[in-house]
């Protein structure tokens, strides 16, 4: 008798793990969010929330869902993510010759303190593709199809560099507290250029550096700025010329800010005067500095833009 009840409890365990009856414990994954800044062209991907949410609400970047679902921490092959100040964009790699060799030689640095931002594992592949013309940048993706269109808008394809154990659920770009904008014409530009006063004589600052800046150049982008920057942060004012830039400065000449935190993810950002500027033209331009660290562009004696870096408050190590 007591052979058949096991006889039977083993027939019942068998056919309900057949059935589904048993829960199988699933594998624990970590959801890898997907951002998009549209005033470099650059995506970033992270696992953390806050830093989602940060950037998202704080510094124009626009989320475009969960990319993929990763291993949990230390089940996979650790993913380190660098950071080019100069290039202004990040890289994913998990080959730490990689890592040596642009961290050594190349100018890159580690973001989370060295430590992977994520893993890789699992059946689903993750591409990347590299466009040179566009700051070096790389890009990430599971869509196949996007992996063999990309390529006729100059990228390369690179091949499966990341694996995850699922594709994650995409949408469509979203900006936070974002007018609509039926035409996605931007804002109204205007082609005068605006002329004033203001010098250093005349304007009340903590610090303040003025000049004639004029652009050329030939390629796909290129600049010239006035520059205030401590070793971790700074701000710049200038001309740029990006034929990647957002609309409506695609393909334009433009008076940019370049605002700087920090050189962590998120630490960047980029803001424009409402006018658009010529190449082979000279431009009298201003930065102010206050000490709270409020700044003011200024185009030929006309305030044209303004903002606030809390990193360069009280500071007295700035260099011009």
């Amino acid at each position: 008798m007591k052979k058949k009840n096991c006889l039977l409890l083993a027939f019942l365990c068998l056919f309900g793990f057949v059935l589904g009856i048993y829960p199988v414990k699933a594998e624990a994954e970590t959801t890898v969010y997907r951002l998009y800044n549209r005033q470099n062209g650059e995506h970033l991907y992270t696992t953390d929330k806050n830093e989602k949410d940060v950037l998202f609400t704080s510094h124009g970047w626009g989320y475009e869902g969960e990319a993929w679902y990763a291993p949990d921490n230390g089940q996979g092959v650790p993913v380190y993510r660098l950071y080019n100040a100069g290039l202004q964009n990040h890289l994913y790699t998990t080959d730490r010759n990689e890592v040596s060799v642009l961290t050594k030689k190349h100018g890159w640095t580690m973001d989370n303190g060295g430590n992977p931002v994520f893993y890789s594992g699992g059946s689903s592949s993750i591409y990347r593709v590299y466009n040179r013309a566009l700051r070096g940048l790389h890009h990430l993706t599971t869509d196949t199809n996007e992996y063999k269109v990309l390529p006729r808008h100059g990228w390369s394809q690179e091949g499966v560099k990341l694996n995850a154990l699922r594709v994650g659920v995409p949408i469509q770009t979203q900006y936070h507290n974002a007018a609509p904008d039926k035409n996605n014409s931007g804002p109204a530009i205007s082609t005068t250029v605006p002329s004033g006063n203001s010098t250093i004589e005349n304007t009340g600052s903590k610090l303040t550096i003025e000049s004639n800046v004029t652009l050329s150049g030939s390629g796909t982008g290129y600049h010239a700025k006035l520059v205030m920057v401590t070793p971790t942060s700074g701000v710049s004012f200038g001309l740029q010329y990006d034929s990647a830039a957002v609309v409506p400065f695609t393909g334009k000449t433009a008076f940019l800010i370049e605002n700087i935190e920090s050189n962590d993810a998120g630490g960047q950002s980029y803001h424009r005067a409402n006018y658009y500027a010529k190449l082979n033209t000279t431009y009298r331009l201003m930065l102010t500095l206050q000490g709270d660290g409020t700044y003011v562009g200024y185009i030929n004696g006309v305030e044209a833009v303004r903002g606030k870096n809390p990193a360069l408050a009280n500071r007295s190590d700035i260099a011009l």
